[in-house]
């Protein structure tokens, strides 16, 4: 040991609400152009947008789902969800910045984005109830990809809700 001592610190995290903003999806038999699916190697977009609310400790996360045919041409279904977690030290975690912005450590941002991907998991594994998707699931996906994919900046503008 080098003798200096860790500082660490507690910080509560709690899921305060998880809710389902719109669920869409459009049957095979709707397309003109028939093709198949490649159900194990299905093409995913998402999109991530957050919002702070430093007063009450709150950090809000919405997350959209779209999963396309093998070309990228076509949207098959999507998802859009909502999840708000409470944070009890909000400010050792988040930072605000100047102009009303905040940054997010992206370890941090990765650990609530996994939480959200898997409770939108949950919610399309029973909303998917066509034969055509009833069989397609949202994989198990490392949200630092995502995060680090993103076009978005990791600087967000502090909101009350999103």
């Amino acid at each position: 040991m080098s003798g200096k001592e860790l500082k660490t610190k507690t910080i509560q995290i709690n899921v305060v609400e998880v809710k389902k903003l719109s669920y869409y999806e459009t049957l095979l038999d709707s397309f003109k152009e028939k093709f198949t699916i490649d159900k194990k190697n299905i093409p995913i977009d998402f999109s991530i947008s957050f919002g702070i609310d430093f007063k009450n400790n709150l950090f809000m996360l919405e997350l959209g789902v779209v999963f396309k045919n093998n070309k990228k041409d076509k949207v098959l279904f999507g998802i859009s969800t909502y999840h708000k977690f409470y944070i009890s030290d909000i400010k050792s975690i988040l930072k605000e910045e100047a102009g009303g912005k905040s940054s997010v450590n992206k370890t941090f941002l990765a650990n609530l984005l996994g939480i959200a991907i898997s409770g939108t998991r949950g919610m399309l594994a029973v909303l998917n109830t066509s034969d055509d998707y009833k069989d397609i699931y949202l994989p198990i996906i490392n949200p630092m990809a995502i995060i680090e994919n993103s076009k978005q900046n990791l600087i967000v503008v502090k909101e009350e809700k999103l």
